[in-house]
């Protein structure tokens, strides 16, 4: 950490919950003005704006979160999902030149020197960010709607782990998503 503080470089990590308390205690300096640790952060929208970049594992609700904010992001696959589907997620961006890839085993040794060398680019970071945006577009997400509206005549409710997400697809299509969790 000392490294990304010696730059000037701020971080807002989400930890989750099971995590935390352990964080917390191994944390060598305390918080600080360059350091802020959540557990769970609610209104993660809030944290992709203020974000120059973001570090995230690459699960699919990440991904699609990544791709609306279209921000440059490293990516760090989870080695304990199935069938390695979060590695298959970030090599999807990695293809179109649209995310950085850290492998879970290579993170202590690699990340932060990576995390530097990203957010010392600005011409890499726009780059991966117009790529992420070529990737994604409104008329999408309105024919994936459309796809599953087959399903349903009158309605299709889809459950969303993310009011960000939902907003969205709302922006795009005009139609209004459960965002809870039943």
């Amino acid at each position: 950490l000392e490294q990304l503080w010696s730059e000037d470089i701020q971080l807002i990590w989400q930890t989750g919950s099971f995590y935390y308390s352990h964080i917390m205690s191994e944390m060598k300096k305390p918080r600080n003005e360059y350091l802020r640790v959540f557990d769970f952060i609610k209104e993660m929208q809030y944290a992709y704006t203020i974000a120059d970049a973001v570090v995230s594992r690459a699960g699919a609700l990440s991904i699609s979160e990544l791709m609306l904010s279209a921000k440059p992001s490293i990516l760090i696959p989870s080695p304990n999902v199935v069938d390695d589907h979060q590695t298959l997620n970030a090599q999807n961006l990695i293809s179109h030149g649209a995310a950085l890839m850290v492998s879970d085993s290579m993170a202590r040794k690699m990340l932060v020197k990576t995390a530097l060398s990203l957010l010392l680019d600005d011409k890499k970071q726009k780059v991966l960010s117009e790529n992420k945006i070529k990737c994604f577009s409104v008329s999408s997400v309105k024919k994936g709607v459309e796809e599953l509206e087959k399903y349903n005549d009158h309605y299709v409710k889809i459950i969303f782990g993310s009011h960000y997400i939902a907003e969205e697809v709302y922006n795009a299509t005009g139609k209004h998503f459960d965002t809870t969790n039943n």
